[in-house]
């Protein structure tokens, strides 16, 4: 089954926004927990190429007529342009590539600018991973707060939020330090932390010939998706798959880590963390610099995070053949 696929473009600031349909290619990936990307390859002389402003969003649709007659259009993957490269063959073929990091990656924009020690703002004791979740998004991305280092703007100037979120699962409580640390590296060590995914999407309602509404919001959503276990399965005999692989390797396993807090020379706090894997044999050790953790038990958690997120897990991959009882996107 053949599908078809057009691009809409809109400023950031609103205004009108681009059809793209007349691409020579174009390809994206999505992700979890991180961002993922797309490229638009179109002729040099195109229309779109000059007409865009940095961070002007691109909402890529995906199906079989065109959403001006037919309603099977979605859209399946939107992002925030970033520039071009542009490129001459030596047959005179002209072409330029527009390069769209996924809307998550406005998120790994900001940091967690707070000074150290900051309570539920850069420091958190004996709290929930969602309210943590919770904490990091609203005050580096939502409600202002006199205690950041550097108030962010709006991007509709100040009156309008950038980001809304779905909150997390409880998880475990925890201490929890983040001062200065990218917002994304922080989210992603969360999720791991309290076992869910996420990813974000653009709200942004752009309608051919229209303009951009809501464009400042990016939702951050939790565990996205259906749950298809009970209809679809994956198997090299049902002629969806073309290869399977279970990767065992354990070449990069720290089961020690070696958290330094505050101090300095031998005056340093320093406290030792092992995973349960850790034996005299299957000893790696790694070092954590965690000067904003000003207790013990911060340090211990700090420690026992990274020994979740770096421990040995068998990966599971493998590559997916469209048939057709199983093609993507139905």
């Amino acid at each position: 089954m053949r599908f078809k696929y057009y691009v809409k473009t809109a400023p950031p600031d609103a205004g009108v926004n681009q059809v793209i349909d007349n691409f020579i290619s174009l390809s994206y990936t999505k992700r979890l927990n991180e961002a993922g990307f797309a490229t638009l390859v179109l002729p040099r002389e195109h229309v779109a190429a000059s007409n865009l402003d940095l961070d002007s969003f691109a909402l890529f649709f995906r199906g079989q007529t065109h959403d001006a007659v037919g309603v099977d259009y979605y859209q399946d993957f939107d992002g925030i342009w970033r520039g071009n490269i542009r490129e001459t063959t030596t047959s005179g073929r002209k072409t330029v590539t527009l390069y769209i990091p996924s809307s998550l990656s406005l998120i790994a924009r900001e940091i967690v600018a707070f000074k150290a020690g900051v309570a539920n703002r850069s420091s958190w004791s004996s709290k929930t991973v969602a309210q943590i979740w919770s904490d990091v998004l609203t005050y580096n991305f939502i409600a202002p707060d006199v205690q950041r280092l550097l108030n962010f703007t709006n991007l509709a100037g100040g009156t309008v939020d950038r980001i809304s979120f779905d909150a997390a699962p409880a998880g475990p409580t925890i201490d929890y330090n983040a001062a200065y640390r990218n917002c994304l590296s922080v989210l992603q060590e969360l999720a791991d932390i309290g076992d869910f995914h996420f990813h974000a999407r653009s709200n942004a309602a752009i309608s051919l010939g229209g303009i951009i509404d809501d464009y400042q919001v990016i939702q951050v959503g939790v565990n996205p998706g259906d749950d298809r276990s009970a209809t679809v399965t994956f198997a090299l005999e049902r002629a969806n798959l073309v290869s399977v692989d279970l990767d065992e390797r354990r070449i990069n396993e720290p089961t020690k880590m070696i958290v330094g807090g505050q101090g300095d020379g031998t005056s340093r706090t320093v406290n030792v963390r092992t995973s349960s894997e850790y034996d005299e044999i299957n000893h790696t050790e790694m070092f954590i610099d965690a000067r904003d953790v000003s207790t013990s038990t911060g340090l211990d958690a700090k420690g026992d995070a990274k020994l979740v997120e770096t421990a040995y897990k068998p990966r599971f991959t493998f590559r997916a053949s469209q048939s057709p009882g199983c093609y993507y996107g139905r």
